[in-house]
């Protein structure tokens, strides 16, 4: 787990899985890692009966709200690992270009969190191509539209939720622009970083 913030330390294709919107946290099984059975629904309501979904201000987001974004991924043909560093590198490509739109970003973060919910996502091979996303993604964070920096921050969380520990580094990257979110007077930027952190922490 991550301790702390100064710590922080599908579609079926015949026998192959594509990722898709339908993808399950039950179903988003990857190999070598631990997840939970109980699907984006569930823990969402969990959250919101344990407190933790308070409802927030106008505008401002919670976690229920995450949760539920969690399952909201593009359909993309995933079905090996020579595929996932294919569509890792439009990724950075898109990312990392200043000049692209800001709905074609939005739409990138979405594909990264599709394939870490595709079960033929390993961590041992994902993991050093997510740190080449590193600071592209903090642009993400760092950018001027709130739609952008809404859906860095779930991104980030379910990465997260289904990596764990195994991306603390990648994680701990993060923080610094995270935390210069946290006054910021956009309720969605201010309450979208926030809720990430804890879900950081959590994890």
């Amino acid at each position: 787990k991550l301790g702390g913030v100064n710590g922080l330390t599908g579609d079926d294709d015949e026998s192959v899985s594509s990722c898709s919107s339908s993808t399950s946290l039950s179903s988003a099984k990857t190999q070598g890692s631990t997840q939970t059975s109980q699907p984006i629904s569930s823990l969402a309501t969990k959250r919101k009966t344990n407190g933790l979904s308070s409802g927030g201000g106008s505008g401002a987001l919670v976690e229920e709200d995450f949760l539920k974004a969690f399952s909201d991924i593009p359909q993309m043909n995933i079905f090996t690992q020579h595929d996932i560093e294919v569509a890792i590198s439009s990724i950075h490509q898109t990312l990392n270009n200043k000049k692209t739109e800001w709905d074609s970003r939005i739409e990138s973060l979405k594909e990264l969190k599709a394939i870490v919910q595709c079960e033929v996502m390993d961590q041992q091979t994902f993991i050093p191509l997510l740190r080449t996303l590193e600071i592209p993604f903090n642009e993400s964070i760092k950018d001027l539209r709130s739609q952008v920096v809404r859906e860095a921050c779930i991104t980030l969380s379910c990465l997260s939720f289904h990596l764990r520990v195994e991306m603390a580094q990648f994680a701990e990257a993060m923080l610094p622009n995270l935390i210069a979110l946290l006054p910021n007077s956009a309720k969605i930027m201010a309450s979208s970083a926030a809720v990430c952190m804890k879900i950081l922490i959590r994890n």
